[in-house]
């Protein structure tokens, strides 16, 4: 799964004297991409073989991010399980 989320986050703060909603000057644009996925690095190529999706690039799909700060987390599940692959053709079982 690929998902790239833009996301307005308005943070909105309470007065403790009135009780009143005040909003706060301070407003957000986050832009998130969510992928899930198999990774594969050939050298300096980074893809990601997304299940019904077919192969992406990491540099492709980062795009819209280049020239920004930016956090990167990369994580797996350790009951994730290879596919099995035909020793013959090399397919995916």
């Amino acid at each position: 799964m690929v998902l790239l989320m833009k996301s307005l986050m308005i943070l909105t703060y309470y007065s403790k004297r009135k009780g009143e909603k005040i909003m706060a000057a301070d407003i957000k644009y986050n832009y998130k991409l969510n992928i899930k996925g198999l990774m594969s690095i050939d050298g300096d190529e980074i893809a990601i073989s997304v299940e019904d999706g077919g192969d992406y690039s990491l540099a492709y799909l980062c795009k819209d991010f280049e020239g920004k700060v930016v956090k990167i987390t990369v994580a797996y599940d350790e009951e994730y399980e290879e596919p099995e692959v035909n020793p013959e053709t090399g397919e995916v079982i």
